[in-house]
């Protein structure tokens, strides 16, 4: 049974509440009884900001920008300045999920002036924290530094909370990004703490803590707040997050070895993607299913989602994520038989990351370089990378680029006539691995040990490190792992007769 609200003051509450209690089609069933009211309230721009605001809950970017422009267009017809400063900021909001960043700068700079003249410093922030994301994005960290900066210091100054919370999360983000994993943490940390404070969880914070548990070397601390956020944007209805935090659980399930439930996450991130038309978050789960594709084997797929996912960062300006991509399209060429093809992007993805100042990420690389050098029988060269990324490696918290370099750090030093210190390398990798929950690592170092005794004449010991691990790898669906085991299997064979 419908309720008809028979003025617009009251009704526009009501919207309101139903949209921030998780009802948001019960909202849009309230603003068109809104709009059957008489003249002049059904001519209110307020009604039509408010479905703006409600298809935001329900992750309809398209409808939030339609609502948002038709919102500022009536409001700039009647003289409703507030109201038209906020419309702008709904539809700059919906232009930056649609990936359409220049329109989404240009609508935040109309709402801030109009805030700015009116003396609205906390609105004001808004567009600067906003503003910020955008620049960030585009792979500028110093200008979406000051932008936070000035909108943390506006927001504290006025008493507001949520907004501290919200420029210390994107504050955290950026200490993430410059290799400061226990910084972030406790960062992430007091923005939980504001929003328990103000009454509830934010899922998406609990997302951002959960990725710095990762590179931590929580996987599995990770992954329980990862399903709390998952179960929290369901309570809410919140497409949007929902779409976020499945995107972001399923590569910390494929790093657990959770191939299957790594894929249903994808799946469920792509169908809402697919209705919301968030290119953002459509991207990262198309490049995904890419990295859960290849370890399966399955190559050619794998590309083609990866390949997928850099056309799309490239064409919304999200430059560190399409960097990102790069990079794993270049570990891909390793996999497809094409070493030099991915030493020469790995470089170069490295030189950006250096350029941009993002260490991990910039170690990351160093790892996919030393890959290819390695698989080009490079080995003076890899060696001379490898101390290089060791001294970057020094400063860093990541545990898994320590694993992944340490790793590679112990191929190259086996091909290099070290393999009693390469073998006890790798023992120490296969220990912390197994610790910390980062199965594909786990696996890359029992593989690169057995091959290692294989080298060594150690023939007997190799082929039983690798059945047991071909039988692993397999029963988790590790499709790739398994052929490589196969394959240097054979290769311990004696001669046929």
């Amino acid at each position: 049974m419908g309720f008809f609200p028979d003025n617009a003051e009251y009704g526009l509450r009501l919207a309101n509440a139903q949209t921030r209690g998780g009802k948001a089609k019960d909202a849009l069933g309230t603003i068109a009884a809104l709009r059957l009211l008489p003249p002049p309230q059904s001519d209110d721009p307020r009604i039509t900001l408010q479905e703006s605001r409600t298809r935001t809950a329900l992750g309809d970017s398209k409808g939030q920008l339609a609502a948002a422009e038709t919102a500022a267009n009536q409001a700039a017809t009647q003289g409703s300045r507030f109201v038209e400063a906020s419309a702008k900021l709904s539809a700059g909001s919906a232009d930056f999920n649609l990936g359409e960043n220049e329109k989404a700068l240009a609508a935040w700079e109309q709402s801030r002036q109009i805030w700015a003249s009116a003396g609205y410093s906390g609105e004001v922030a808004k567009t600067v924290n906003n503003t910020g994301l955008i620049l960030y994005q585009m792979g500028n960290l110093p200008e979406a530094r000051k932008h936070y900066e000035e909108a943390l210091s506006i927001w504290r100054t006025t008493g507001n909370k949520a907004g501290e919370g919200t420029a210390l999360a994107n504050l955290a983000n950026l200490q993430t990004d410059e290799g400061d994993l226990a910084g972030a943490k406790q960062m992430f940390l007091d923005v939980l703490a504001i929003s328990r404070e103000l009454g509830g969880t934010d899922a998406l914070m609990l997302v951002e803590l959960s990725d710095v548990q990762i590179g931590l070397g929580d996987v599995a601390g990770a992954i329980t707040n990862y399903r709390e956020a998952v179960e929290l944007a369901r309570q809410q209805n919140d497409r949007r997050t929902l779409a976020t935090a499945q995107a972001h659980i399923s590569r910390a399930f494929y790093l657990h070895g959770d191939l299957r439930s790594a894929k249903q996450s994808i799946q469920e991130a792509l169908d809402i993607t697919g209705q919301t038309n968030d290119k953002t978050h459509a991207a990262r789960t198309m490049a995904n299913l890419g990295e859960v594709l290849m370890a399966e084997g399955d190559l050619p797929q794998a590309r083609k989602n990866l390949e997928g996912a850099l056309k799309t960062r490239t064409e919304i300006g999200e430059t560190s994520n399409a960097t990102g991509t790069r990079l794993q399209l270049a570990a891909l060429s390793i996999e497809e038989g094409n070493a030099a093809a991915a030493e020469r992007a790995a470089r170069e993805v490295r030189d950006e990351y250096r350029k941009e100042g993002h260490p991990d990420d910039e170690i990351g690389a160093d790892v996919v370089l030393l890959r290819a050098l390695y698989a080009e029988n490079k080995s003076a060269e890899a060696r001379k990378e490898a101390d290089n990324a060791k001294l970057l490696l020094a400063k860093s918290q990541d545990v898994l680029n320590r694993l992944a370099l340490m790793i590679v750090e112990a191929q190259i030093q086996a091909a290099s006539g070290k393999q009693d210190e390469a073998l006890r390398n790798l023992s120490i990798a296969t220990r912390d691995a197994a610790r910390s929950g980062f199965v594909p690592e786990l696996f890359e170092a029992r593989l690169a040990h057995a091959e290692i005794l294989l080298a060594s004449g150690k023939i007997a010991g190799a082929r039983t490190e690798l059945a047991v691990l071909r039988k692993d790898a397999a029963d988790r669906g590790f499709g790739l792992i398994a052929q490589k085991a196969t394959a240097l299997t054979s290769k311990g064979r004696p001669p046929a007769r």
